[in-house]
């Protein structure tokens, strides 16, 4: 099942993405937009903008995306 997220248009919001997977690289993204990353395993970063962001198993990052783009259904 694919989780579904109602956002408003204009508004950033904060995602967490926990790779809890034993063996395996998680990939993320969501169409037509671009994930701002500003932070890697409990380390504040460099802001980097991105379209998608890959995760080692164990691995855990904090992302912004701005829900700047006309409103749809995006995957």
């Amino acid at each position: 099942m694919t989780p579904v997220f109602d956002v408003k248009q204009g508004r950033t919001y904060l995602l967490r993405l926990i790779n809890a997977a034993l063996n395996f690289q998680l990939f993320f993204a969501v169409a037509d937009h671009n994930l701002t990353v500003v932070e890697a395993d409990a380390e504040y970063t460099q802001a980097l903008e991105t379209n998608v962001v890959v995760l080692a198993p164990g691995q855990t990052t904090n992302v912004l995306i701005k829900a700047d783009r006309p409103e749809g259904n995006y995957y």
